[in-house]
């Protein structure tokens, strides 16, 4: 397992909940929470997704066709982002 955890941001709304609608069906742990500061200062839908390796996140990603704009790796709660993909 990661240490941390990962944000998830999306090109809308819709995707995030989307994003929300398939995970549930999935064991993923994750939160819908506002984008970060940090990343955009504009408002959003991100999620926040612990307990899994990054590997595992993008494989899960990818099987489940998810859309999104960016993924980010957060050492811990105070820790700037880390910038893992974009699409």
């Amino acid at each position: 397992m990661e240490r941390g955890y990962f944000i998830i941001t999306f090109p809308s709304v819709h995707q995030a909940m989307a994003f929300e609608d398939e995970m549930k069906r999935s064991t993923l742990l994750f939160q819908l929470v506002p984008v970060p500061r940090q990343i955009s200062a504009s408002c959003g839908e991100a999620a926040k997704v612990w307990n899994v390796s990054q590997d595992d996140l993008l494989e899960i990603i990818k099987l489940h066709g998810v859309v999104f704009s960016a993924i980010y790796h957060y050492d811990n709660q105070d820790s700037q982002p880390n910038l893992i993909m974009s699409s």
